[in-house]
């Protein structure tokens, strides 16, 4: 996880968004979008924003997009799924592989 610039307060969010971070990781397939992440953290949107860049330096989507990106290329390297199975796996949209 990436993290705001050294010398920076800890966020009094860190544990929040951490729990998050995990719980997406375990559940990566179902899709997080913002409004998503924001209510599972128990947080307004604008306050989720904030205080997930507070803490991991990027924005929300950002963070979950390069996320599954990461997920599908180690998976493509070990080449024991195909493309349409990552893609299912990782919550990507299998409509282009039809």
């Amino acid at each position: 996880m990436e993290k705001a610039a050294a010398g920076t307060p800890p966020s009094p969010h860190e544990e929040t968004i951490t729990r998050l971070i995990d719980r997406m990781m375990d559940r990566i397939e179902e899709g997080w979008p913002v409004p998503k992440m924001a209510a599972a953290a128990g947080m307004s949107e604008r306050a989720f924003r904030n205080a997930f860049c507070a803490v991991t330096g990027v924005s929300p989507k950002v963070f979950y997009d390069r996320t599954r990106l990461s997920l599908a290329e180690k998976l493509l390297k070990l080449g024991t799924h195909n493309v349409k199975e990552i893609a299912a796996r990782l919550g990507y949209s299998c409509r282009v592989f039809r």
